[in-house]
């Protein structure tokens, strides 16, 4: 073997050399993490020394193992950094999942046995502490929907939209309830549906999504529209902007309704019915007497009372139902 394959350095130089360039994915070692790394995964070698001849394999090693995603190595200054530039509490978390001793400044056993007491934080202990960091969450799709009614007929609502000169798109959403075809004559059945580009009376009358065929007797509806203005033009080139939020607010009152009501039984929607919302969002209603087309601070017994107030979903699971709002000064 010649002089230079038999050439040895401290482990300190070796890191200097060989891992230091290398930032795996983010793990960002500092010298007593990797030391850490290395004993913690049986590498360590003997009297902290490495044979020049052995540094690449070892090095091709340990990056195999940084770069497998169950075996992602976060330091503690990056799993705190990872956690707070979102919002969260990265010792809250810590302390809350028993994984930290605040008192006595020290990992407890539960979090030496998740493998983070040499300050090394894989991905799935990471995802564990961001569940539970909590976070300010930056959620674009937050709208206020006014509701008008009760309509007890399409015709009713037809002449309401005559008389007050309501235009194509400009109210895009509807609930309605009755007494569905078929079925057990005291049991009452909803719907929550959308309109676009076109009057509701005329889309709930539609032989694709008939309210009338739908409901036998006892017909409730009600109809809503975005508080913004800007979201109810679905004319002048706006059509898609206006169709995405259509859309994702039609899904938040589906799962707002199913979130109260707990039964799918009582719900005629076929869409929407299976998964929470794509993206998170926020639905505040508003309902209004289409007579006096002022605030109505009591459901009264209306089929309003089943559809909350305030809905809030976001895509991390955490969810928000507020039945009614308190109206209080």
């Amino acid at each position: 073997m010649s002089e230079q394959m038999s050439q040895e350095i401290q482990l300190e130089e070796f890191f200097k050399k060989y891992m230091k360039p290398y930032n795996a994915r983010g793990s960002g070692m500092e010298f007593c993490n990797f030391r850490d790394f290395l004993n913690k995964n049986n590498l360590m070698p003997q009297n902290e020394v490495v044979k020049i001849a052995d540094a690449e394999e070892l090095r091709k090693y340990i990056r195999k193992i940084l770069e497998n995603p169950e075996h992602r190595y976060y330091t503690w200054g990056q799993a705190r950094k990872k956690i707070e530039l979102k919002g969260g509490s990265f010792y809250d978390a810590m302390i809350k999942l028993g994984f930290y001793d605040e008192e006595n400044d020290c990992y407890t056993e539960k979090g030496k046995k998740n493998g983070i007491e040499y300050g090394l934080f894989t991905e799935r202990v990471l995802k564990l502490i961001e569940d539970a960091a909590g976070y300010f969450y930056n959620i674009k799709d937050v709208f206020l929907i006014q509701w008008i009614g009760p309509f007890f007929s399409v015709a009713q609502c037809e002449n309401w939209e005559n008389t007050h000169s309501i235009q194509k798109g400009e109210y895009n959403f509807y609930f309605a309830s009755g007494i569905q075809v078929k079925k057990e004559k005291t049991v009452q059945r909803f719907y929550i549906g959308k309109s676009e580009q076109e009057l509701v009376s005329k889309r709930i009358s539609s032989s694709s999504d008939s309210v009338k065929t739908k409901f036998r007797s006892g017909k409730e509806i009600w109809i809503g529209r975005f508080s913004d203005k800007k979201l109810r033009d679905s004319e002048n080139g706006k059509r898609e902007e206006n169709h995405k939020c259509v859309e994702i607010a039609e899904w938040a009152l589906i799962f707002g309704f199913l979130s109260e009501r707990k039964s799918k039984r009582l719900l005629l929607n076929e869409k929407k019915t299976m998964n929470p919302p794509k993206r998170s969002v926020c639905v505040v209603n508003q309902f209004y007497s289409k007579t006096r087309r002022t605030i109505l601070h009591e459901k009264n017994e209306r089929i309003i009372e089943f559809m909350p107030d305030v809905i809030f979903y976001d895509i991390n699971g955490h969810t928000k139902i507020c039945s009614e709002l308190s109206n209080k000064d």
